[in-house]
């Protein structure tokens, strides 16, 4: 009786722990850069980011009016992000001061 108990709680926590936990989310510390997992498949520029390298160093207002692409990401200084890797993403980070500190794919 005692091993059949002792087999259903292991069942049922290794249940619990493969259902629980679905994604990770990470606050983005100041000018960190999102970088991609080994295993992800890389590009170049694979999300527009270099035709819009003239946006670093201008206010977040810069971004108003422009047509961006869908998905993509603003991100400011702790802001909770999932952190699955999608090589067609955009993601602008926003420094503390508001202004545009880098953009990159992922």
């Amino acid at each position: 009786m005692r091993a059949k108990a002792l087999a259903r709680l292991a069942v049922g926590l290794t249940l619990v722990s493969l259902s629980s936990g679905c994604f990770l989310v990470v606050p983005v510390p100041l000018g960190t850069a999102v970088v991609p997992p080994a295993t992800a498949p890389s590009g170049p520029d694979s999300c527009g980011a270099a035709g819009l390298k003239d946006l670093i160093g201008q206010p977040k207002s810069a971004l108003d009016g422009r047509d961006l692409a869908a998905g993509t990401r603003v991100l400011h200084p702790g802001q909770p992000v999932t952190m699955e890797y999608n090589a067609t993403r955009l993601n602008i980070l926003i420094d503390r001061k508001g202004r545009i500190s880098s953009l990159n794919c992922g």
